[in-house]
């Protein structure tokens, strides 16, 4: 079976919606479009990982082993900056400061 995530920074909008019944917990904003705009690169890529930039200097992740893309994000005018991530597993965290905050 085969996976893929995309992982981005930022606000969002969370909250639970629909009949009290049955309700399901939702996020909007341009950083979950963003997000899934992430995941459906990690089939361009051929990874199972796709992570923003931003998310490795944010959280001090080590992504210099992995390939850097510019991807141009449907629905923005800005192209991000993206690590495609073969090996998860393969991570390491750099600035233990940054990972704690």
């Amino acid at each position: 079976m085969r996976i893929g995530i995309g992982i981005h920074i930022g606000e969002a909008i969370v909250g639970s919606m629909g009949p009290p019944e049955t309700p399901i917990v939702s996020a909007l904003g341009d950083n979950v479009n963003i997000a899934a705009r992430l995941e459906s690169q990690t089939k361009e890529f051929g990874v199972p990982l796709v992570v923003s930039a931003a998310v490795a200097e944010f959280s001090g992740a080590d992504l210099a082993p992995f390939a850097r893309h510019t991807v141009a994000v449907k629905g923005r005018q800005q192209s991000i900056e993206v690590y495609a991530v073969d090996n998860p597993g393969a991570i390491t965290i750099t600035d233990q400061t940054a990972a704690a905050e």
